[in-house]
């Protein structure tokens, strides 16, 4: 009986150990567990939607719309004529000097007189020398002769002049025709006719289908891995196809307190990269090409 009660008292002893060695695991597990810092959250990759580069025209002068002579959607050609300003005003200034500009008149009958003068001027001096006449006369031509250049002179610079202010003129009437600054389409007209400009506004804008990016905004850390010119690899969001672009600019967005960074890309396929949201693919570092020679 002695026996038995031994051996109950020894399992109850070592179930009692073995139970305090594993709840003795287990609370060093969970302060373990506490003490680990937690995993280290990725940053989203950045996205942005690509889209076709636009041209914004500006006016120069002040006015107000007169004809618009292109409709949205259309395709242009570089200079071509999409509005013109009211220019009633500088037509009369434009037909006056532009006459005065091509009128030689004056330089050729200053011309004539200093012709004349001269002649004038080598006869008086054969006469001096047979004493047909005096120096009076001689001193007196001379100075006939000098006035002519003179006049001449005058008419040259009056000339010079005339066609500054022709030059002049025509520019400011030249700010009225408002042109396309390049081969596209046009995509937006923001005055229209009988609407008033003022110097600066936009009047319209053109869409090179040709050019197309998007603006990553990145962290300053992540901006300096890359480098204006090269080229990176990006994908549109949910797809594994990589496509190339270019980074045309990095740049400090203002204003921003945490120092943002706005990246520019263009694609390099502009067909296939219209209106889609693009992600840079995952480690872009790894990807980026220096720019071709």
């Amino acid at each position: 009986m002695s026996r038995l009660n031994v051996r109950s008292r020894r399992c109850v002893a070592l179930s009692f150990l073995c139970g305090w060695i594993v709840f003795t695991a287990v609370v060093a597990s969970a302060a373990d567990k506490k003490k680990a810092p937690p995993p280290e959250a990725r940053p989203a990759n950045p996205t942005a939607r690509s889209e076709t580069q636009l041209d914004t025209v500006l006016a120069k002068d002040p006015g107000y719309v007169e004809f618009v002579h292109v409709e949205i959607g259309s395709a242009v050609a570089k200079d071509q004529l999409l509005v013109s300003l009211d220019t009633d005003r500088f037509r009369h200034a434009y037909e006056t000097t532009r006459i005065r500009s091509e009128s030689k008149g004056q330089i050729a009958t200053a011309a004539a007189e200093v012709r004349s003068k001269q002649s004038q001027h080598d006869t008086v001096k054969g006469n001096v020398r047979f004493r047909r006449a005096n120096q009076d006369q001689l001193d007196r031509s001379g100075a006939e002769l000098d006035i002519a250049k003179a006049k001449l002179e005058l008419a040259v610079e009056a000339d010079k002049l005339a066609e500054l202010e022709f030059k002049r003129v025509r520019e400011q009437l030249d700010a009225r025709f408002i042109r396309s600054p390049i081969d596209g389409v046009l995509v937006e007209v923001l005055r229209q006719r009988g609407d008033v400009v003022a110097p600066g506004s936009v009047v319209v804008r053109v869409a090179d289908p040709s050019r197309v990016g998007a603006a990553f905004k990145l962290s300053p850390e992540a901006a300096a891995e890359f480098e204006t010119g090269s080229t990176i690899a990006v994908r549109k969001v949910g797809s594994d196809v990589v496509e190339e672009a270019r980074i045309q600019s990095i740049f400090a967005v203002p204003g921003d307190p945490n120092g943002l960074q706005q990246m520019n890309l263009l694609f390099a396929d502009p067909a296939s990269a219209q209106s889609a949201e693009y992600e840079l693919v995952p480690d872009p570092a790894d990807n980026q090409k220096p720019a071709s020679p």
